[in-house]
């Protein structure tokens, strides 16, 4: 089913559509907050992040595609944590930080595109996610700890001047 949002909304709380059978929603511009699990084990095929939601969580839903909006600078701790079924998913350049387990056992990403400009990637940021490739931009100054852990990565460009490879970067990527 498909659910359509008043434009007045701020925030949609925790657990809010949470086991429903929706499908499909269009999130309003003006949206300032998604709660954690508000959309657990919902089958979403496409989500639009507006810019005006700085504060989302998406974890342990079904979500396909997701498209965040130019604006948006950070994606907190566990956004997307278990998406099994994320195929996709477009970041913003204005992207500085992915913040730790963002993408965590994410096991359809097989690819993302970093941003330049990216400045921070947090720890376990997308460790046993489905990632093949990945190239870590110029501007990031800090990975966190076991960021691509477990993950089936065969090929890597660290394009940043690291001074430093973190612990367990790519602990168990057995095919790099």
């Amino acid at each position: 089913s498909v659910v359509t949002l008043p434009s007045t909304l701020k925030k949609i709380g925790e657990y809010a559509f949470s086991g429903s059978g929706i499908t499909s929603i269009d999130l309003p511009e003006g949206l300032q907050q998604i709660g954690e699990w508000a959309f657990f084990d919902c089958d979403i095929d496409n989500i639009n992040i507006p810019a005006s939601c700085n504060n989302f969580s998406l974890a342990f839903s079904s979500v396909r595609t997701v498209n965040i909006a130019e604006g948006i600078t950070d994606i907190v701790d566990g956004a997307f944590l278990s998406c099994s079924m994320l195929e996709e998913i477009k970041l913003p350049s204005s992207l500085k930080t992915i913040g730790s387990d963002a993408f965590w056992s994410c096991t359809s990403l097989n690819h993302i595109d970093l941003p330049d400009g990216l400045e921070s990637v947090g720890e376990s940021a997308f460790s046993f996610s489905g990632l093949t490739s990945v190239v870590i931009p110029e501007s990031v100054c800090k990975i966190g700890i076991w960021a691509f852990e477990d993950t089936p990565l065969t090929y890597c460009e660290i394009k940043s001047p690291l001074r430093e490879i973190p612990e367990g970067m790519f602990d168990e990527c057995k095919q790099l």
